[in-house]
């Protein structure tokens, strides 16, 4: 869950810094990269997968990371077209 909120906050955060662009792109970055990468963790997204697949849940990993995949990308677009909007 905190992958998928992290992925909907740093559409939001894209979103704005490409409204207003005139600010610093290095705050930019920092937003964007810095606080969504420290607040979200690939580590445990793989750490998950990977339990899965070494107890034979084939199954269970295919639709979970299918869907945190799919999911992450829908809510990123979602924040950015929200931040769009504003």
């Amino acid at each position: 869950m905190i992958n998928l909120l992290g992925s909907f906050i740093i559409g939001i955060l894209w979103g704005i810094s490409e409204k207003t662009s005139s600010q610093n792109s290095s705050i930019q970055l920092l937003l964007v990269t810095g606080f969504c990468g420290g607040f979200t963790t690939f580590s445990a997204f793989s750490q998950e997968s990977l339990t899965f697949i070494k107890t034979g849940n084939w199954n269970n990993a295919i639709v979970y990371i299918s869907c945190t995949l799919i999911a992450g990308i829908f809510l990123t677009a979602t924040g950015f077209k929200i931040a769009n909007n504003l």
